[in-house]
């Protein structure tokens, strides 16, 4: 199939503490973000923060499982590498900006994935395009209302 790359951006009336909070309360994802099943932190950091964590994810043609490690830089990013699962790669990350004001946030959602099993072309552009749209709308929905 080969490395996808896609990139989604979204203005929130909320601080950068307020999405970071959001992004590091993984036993909520499954509330916000549309094909997640279920995700499970395996490790905490230093700070109490999720470092190693297992996702299941529906990616429409098959369940998926995969396990990452975070990292961060708070308040403005937070990245994850691929550590194993049943896909080939699968890296991202969340930067947050200030966008005119301390109350309002730039969120940037990238996504580096290979599922490593064919899925028709247009097929993936759509779940490509459901799972990073859901996922910014459901970040600044979450961070927007508490």
């Amino acid at each position: 199939m080969g490395v996808q790359r896609a990139e989604r951006v979204a203005e929130i009336d909320a601080s950068r503490a307020a999405c970071f909070a959001v992004l590091l309360d993984f036993d909520a994802y499954t509330e916000w973000q549309p094909a997640l099943k279920s995700a499970a932190v395996h490790e905490r950091d230093d700070e109490g923060r999720g470092s190693l964590v297992e996702f299941t994810a529906d990616a429409l043609v098959q369940e998926i499982r995969y396990t990452v490690r975070y990292r961060y830089t708070v308040p403005e990013r937070m990245w994850w590498e691929l550590v194993e699962g049943n896909i080939k790669s699968g890296d991202g990350e969340f930067a947050l900006d200030e966008l005119g004001g301390p109350q309002r946030t730039r969120a940037t959602y990238r996504l580096e994935s290979d599922l490593g099993f064919y899925v028709p072309g247009p097929l993936l552009k759509k779940g490509t395009e459901k799972l990073m749209d859901g996922v910014v709308a459901g970040l600044k929905r979450r961070a927007e209302t508490g």
